[in-house]
């Protein structure tokens, strides 16, 4: 776009003859638009992109749509998963992606063997450019809007090529029709300006621009055309056989965790067709999952959320979170764990929410949190805790949610629990708590929920508990 606006000619350009470099000539001449080997060049040209969009568009649908087989809207992302219900179905973009390839592979046989100028040249032209946009817009737009960002701003080589090359194209296929008309009509008024000579000779361009056909050794023969398609459609095939019997459309993920690979016994094995399409949400709930390797998000690094809630696995290995540069949610609530090793989070990226409610835990090991500064909000109710050591907390300097309402405590609170410098909110709800010493809370606390347990709103304010101007739920 930025090219061809900086290319257009001025008001006062346009009346101008365009200046050609030698060069410039030779090509239009033999491959331009109206040139001699315009039909070789379209089919060379065609069966090179075909062969890079087969080769990277479809294995890489293939496995957005094994991975997103249904699509919500774009608020819904990491929000709400589409799997098995809601939304639309997302095979229509890997199919229109593939009819765009067939369209390919079978146009400029039909075209080309045409000798009417208008479908041999500019039809061709306007086929090849709509083509492009498929290849690039749609594919562009289609990925942004669900959420596939490295798919729609790829850095691989291949993959930006086969994005970015067709959006160029579209620009220089528009240029070649704009000096085509040019050079045309040009044609047409110098075969006017001569007529009557009988020693001028028409060359076959000049015809082409007089006649509006094409001579009959400049169109494409049968036996070539068919040639051709056959060695564009082999190309798509190849592809679809070798890259794409994993996934859709010639197979599926194995195990029962999919879009994730596990093993028989449900133990969580990888998600390589997430890192391929480096997702940024890993839905892994509600999959049955019994345990996780410790390299099973391996190659995910880039991943914001990790959702393993609704899994009956009964604790997670140490280091396997390591490694992630970005997470901003991880979900290991409503499950089976009772038990986590100490410095599970010790090499994670700025975690900002971690959800582990509706477990078995009975204990956390001691600095557990500590890598955590930039935590925001930590859910653990309904547990069953017995008890918080004063230093439990100690490492979630950015805090400002606490929840561990509904567990077993019965220690006394000590002294700087939940002195935390940004801390506003939190929740012993429902524990069997006996006391709590003064300083338990910092002066950025705006509200304690008590209600259900031992502990009274006016109770810890006497005994200097409750910071001043706190506000304090409780069975009253």
């Amino acid at each position: 776009i930025a090219y061809a606006w900086a290319t257009v000619p001025s008001a006062a350009a346009i009346g101008r003859p365009i200046e050609r470099s030698r060069v410039a000539l030779l090509y239009d001449k033999y491959f331009g638009l109206n040139g001699k080997y315009f039909g070789l060049k379209v089919r060379g040209t065609q069966l090179l992109s075909i062969t890079l969009q087969a080769w990277t568009k479809l294995p890489l649908l293939g496995a957005f749509v094994s991975v997103h087989p249904r699509l919500g809207p774009f608020a819904h992302l990491g929000a709400v998963e589409y799997y098995d219900e809601g939304g639309s179905p997302s095979a229509p973009i890997f199919w229109t992606i593939f009819a765009a390839l067939v369209v390919n592979a079978l146009y400029p046989a039909v075209l080309l063997a045409q000798r009417d100028a208008f479908w041999s040249r500019g039809a061709v032209a306007f086929v090849d450019a709509g083509l492009d946009l498929v290849y690039s817009a749609v594919f562009f737009f289609a990925m942004l809007t669900n959420g596939m960002f490295a798919a729609a701003f790829p850095i691989w080589p291949l993959r930006t090529l086969s994005l970015f090359y067709p959006t160029a194209h579209v620009v220089f296929v528009c240029r070649a029709i704009e000096a085509s008309e040019a050079d045309l009509a040009a044609r047409r008024q110098r075969a006017h300006d001569v007529e009557g000579n009988a020693e001028h000779r028409i060359r076959a361009r000049t015809m082409m621009a007089l006649t509006g056909r094409v001579a009959a050794k400049n169109t494409l023969s049968l036996w070539k055309g068919a040639r051709f398609v056959a060695s564009a459609l082999g190309v798509v095939a190849v592809a679809l056989v070798v890259r794409c019997t994993d996934r859709y459309p010639l197979g599926s993920i194995p195990g029962p965790c999919a879009p994730c690979v596990c093993s028989d016994a449900g133990v969580l094995q990888g998600c390589p067709y997430h890192a391929e399409l480096t997702d940024q949400i890993l839905w892994i709930s509600g999959r049955g999952v019994t345990a996780i390797k410790k390299r099973a998000l391996e190659k995910n690094e880039g991943a914001i959320g990790v959702y393993l809630h609704e899994n009956v696995f009964e604790t997670v290995p140490a280091g396997v979170f390591d490694g992630l540069r970005n997470p901003l949610t991880i979900r290991l609530d409503h499950g089976a764990l009772s038990e986590l090793p100490p410095g599970l989070f010790d090499e994670i990226g700025p975690l900002r929410f971690l959800f582990m409610s509706h477990n078995r835990l009975e204990e956390l090991p001691p600095g557990l949190f500590d890598a955590l500064s930039r935590l925001s909000f930590l859910d653990l109710h309904s547990n069953r805790l017995l008890h918080l050591p004063s230093d439990t907390f100690n490492g979630l300097k950015s805090a400002t949610g606490i929840d561990v309402s509904a567990n077993n405590i019965s220690h006394p609170i000590g002294a700087g629990t939940f002195a935390l410098p940004d801390l506003a909110f939190v929740s012993l709800a429902h524990n069997p708590i006996q006391s709590m010493e003064a300083g338990a809370f910092d002066g950025s606390l705006e509200h304690a929920w008590l209600t259900g347990s031992n502990l009274t709103c006016a109770g810890l304010a006497r005994a200097g508990g409750l910071p001043s101007g706190a506000g304090c739920t409780d069975e009253g």
